[in-house]
């Protein structure tokens, strides 16, 4: 089965889209879910709003980080049978959220491994085969959760990846390395990532 190039005036627009909803995700988490759901409020605004009201009574033990939320945008290519994995280090209860999309089916799964745990021990929050999934997470454990993708197509396949929440770097392992992404945080101003992974 081969698939259509993706014309590049269509991939602008894809980017483009994927952009703005990672902006929009990233703008709720901080503005709305964070304040409503954990009782952090590093703007203020939901503070005005009254949404730190909603967040349960237990909202201080929560709060697991002193840190501001940071961002991470990603795309990467994979060949036939290629594989990536992309994981973000965090702290138990900390909050994050994420889209990610590709121009092709690809195999994945979403997991975690607790720090200190031994070796090839994962807890999985769901695997199969997708173009795109968005949610969030609640980290379970301190330790590093994310995907390990895998094109099990005869086409290669681009994944675009963006990523909102409470944690301290990112770590690509991909051609037997590890290489980690710091943190963009949202109070230094700064974009997010370093650019594309390829």
């Amino acid at each position: 089965m081969t698939q259509a190039p993706i014309a590049s005036g269509e991939k602008r627009r894809l980017l483009q889209t994927l952009g703005g909803a990672g902006a929009v995700a990233a703008a709720l988490l901080v503005f709305a879910v964070l304040p409503a759901e954990f009782g952090i409020d590093p703007t203020g605004v939901g503070g005005a709003l009254g949404l730190t009201r909603l967040a349960p009574a237990n909202a201080e033990a929560s709060r697991v980080q002193d840190i501001a939320p940071a961002r991470d945008a990603v795309a990467f290519t994979l060949a036939p049978f290629e594989s990536l994995e992309l994981k973000y280090v965090g702290d138990k209860g900390a909050a994050i959220i994420y889209e990610w999309s590709g121009n092709g089916p690809l195999h994945y799964d979403f997991h975690g491994e607790q720090e200190g745990a031994e070796e090839g021990t994962a807890l999985s929050f769901g695997r199969g085969d997708a173009a795109a999934r968005a949610g969030q997470i609640v980290l379970p454990f301190e330790g590093e959760h994310g995907w390990f993708w895998e094109n099990r197509t005869d086409a290669d396949i681009t994944v675009e990846i963006e990523v909102a929440g409470f944690f301290t770097e990112g770590i690509v392992y991909r051609d037997g390395g590890r290489f980690v992404r710091p943190a963009a945080r949202e109070d230094a101003g700064g974009p997010p990532g370093e650019g594309a992974t390829r």
